[in-house]
Parts: C-alpha cells; structure tokens; sequence
C-alpha cells in the first residue's frame, strides 16, 4: 500500500482525490440520500474517492469545450504549449493547477444538477445549495479562465519568436 501511495502523483491528488472527497463531503452534507459517499474503511474509502473524482475530471474534460465558449476562454496551439513547456518548466504547475479549477468546477456544476435531481424527484429544492453551489462554479470557471490566461500569455512568450 505504501508504495501505491509514493507512485501517486499530485496531479492525481489535486485532480482526482481532492474532488472526490470534497463531493462525497458535500453530497452526504446537502443531499438526504439512503447512500452514503462518505466511507468508514479508509482504504476503500481512498479508491472510492479517486473514482468519483476521475469521474468528475472526466465530466470537466468533456464540457471543457462548451465552458471555454461561453466563458471566452482563449487557447493555444497544442504543438506550442509542448514547445513552450519545454522551455519553462512553471507552465506544467500551472496547468496542473488549472486542470484543479476545471475539475472544482466540474464538481460544482454536478452537485448543481443532483441539487435539481432531487427537486424533479422529490419536490425537496434548496435555494442556498443552489446559489451556493452556482457560486462555487462561477468563482472556479472564472479561476480557470484567469489561469488559462497566464498559461497563454507564458506559451505566447515562447513561441512568438519561433
């Protein structure tokens, strides 16, 4: 187990486990369903955690496109940011960081859609849950739009003179 844990990389931590724990938290604590997310044995609690969370950027990967659109999020050649990242090694961490905002937002905008769920299937709508969790969307779509900015703004400085 312990050499399963050193193999972890943080971009799985920050992507997959944290939002996987921070949902099953959230949903157990906003929702009053018969199944619990979160779990008493740590060990299957860990891997059902990384589960939902690489459910969640899975979720944020696919509806990356669409929020990039509403949101005007501008990107960058995929062939220059593999230029660029060979050149300066913070822009990893910062994509890193920015994948981490697209699965919060990810996250948020699931618990949204559970949150009206629960009002098509048992007329129970919480209005603070879904001002609250819209917040927490727009708050990290825009922490995503900002980052993605400082992204392209780093790739541009090293492939503009290319």
């Amino acid at each position: 187990m312990d050499e399963l844990v050193k193999k972890i990389s943080s971009y799985h931590i920050f992507n997959y486990l944290i939002p996987g724990v921070i949902f099953a938290f959230l949903s157990d604590e906003l929702f009053d369903y018969k199944f619990k997310f979160i779990q008493n044995n740590t060990v299957i609690g860990l891997f059902f955690y990384y589960f939902l969370g690489s459910i969640i950027s899975r979720v944020g990967s696919l509806i990356s496109p669409l929020i990039d659109f509403i949101f005007r999020i501008k990107m960058v050649n995929y062939q220059n940011y593999i230029t660029a990242e060979k050149q300066d090694g913070k822009i990893e961490v910062l994509t890193e960081i920015n994948n981490m905002y697209r699965s919060f937002y990810s996250m948020f905008l699931i618990l949204n859609l559970l949150n009206l769920l629960c009002f098509f299937f048992s007329d129970k709508f919480n209005t603070c849950n879904f001002l609250g969790l819209l917040l927490a969307f727009l708050i990290y779509a825009f922490s995503y739009k900002k980052q993605t900015g400082f992204i392209v703004k780093r790739v541009e400085k090293y492939t503009a003179s290319s």
